[in-house]
């Protein structure tokens, strides 16, 4: 499923060119877009019979005529892995990347949650004369508390995958500090739930500037 938010603050699945409200079958409060957000992450297995069949009579909405929102308003934190390119890598002239074996080297860092902006909205440059630079990369979402989980057990905690934008004055002070800036982590348009990707290392990013693909 693609599970967005739009208007004001109503969460529907995206089908096609058209969005369909799903709210009143899973107790959702526009009011509390981020605590509803968990809370159905959380039960999503248990909701899912009972949404798909709810969706050939829900309200529907063409995609063009709403204002999509960013799809997780307020999350607790944003974890990020540097250097994860390898042209970046080279570019950096690091020799290690962010494995087991060499976290200790790179570690992780964060980005504030208060950096999110929503599909179609603008990305706010602070300094005219540095050098900020934008990357795409592929979200995973969290859906359900977690801690000290093995490997092999990852994927139960994954709700599901999102695109993102990650954007970067570049400098010499810390990453979250040049990465956190307001505007600076646009999301969506939507979450696409983890049993509709069987593999994300073999999804494929593209990303524009204007009409240039870069």
């Amino acid at each position: 499923m693609k599970v967005a938010l739009f208007n004001n603050n109503q969460i529907g699945i995206v089908q096609d060119d058209v969005i369909i409200d799903i709210g009143d079958i899973i107790s959702w409060d526009k009011n509390c877009p981020q605590e509803s957000l968990e809370h159905f992450m959380k039960n999503f297995d248990a909701l899912k019979t009972e949404i798909e069949k709810h969706l050939p009579y829900g309200s529907t909405y063409s995609i063009s005529e709403v204002k999509l929102r960013a799809p997780i308003p307020k999350p607790s934190k944003i974890v990020a892995a540097p250097i994860n390119y390898l042209l970046h890598r080279k570019e950096m002239n690091e020799q290690f990347q962010t494995s087991p074996s060499t976290v200790d080297k790179l570690g992780f860092f964060l980005k504030s949650p208060s950096s999110i902006i929503g599909p179609g909205e603008t990305v706010e440059l602070p300094f005219r004369d540095r050098r900020t630079d934008h990357e795409a990369e592929i979200a995973l979402v969290v859906g359900k508390e977690a801690k000290d989980v093995p490997s092999h057990e990852a994927h139960n905690y994954i709700f599901g995958y999102l695109a993102l934008m990650d954007i970067t004055v570049r400098g010499k002070e810390d990453r979250p500090w040049r990465k956190s800036f307001d505007t600076f982590t646009p999301i969506g348009p939507w979450i696409v739930t983890g049993d509709e990707v069987e593999n994300p290392n073999q999804l494929n990013m593209n990303l524009w500037v204007g009409d240039e693909l870069r």
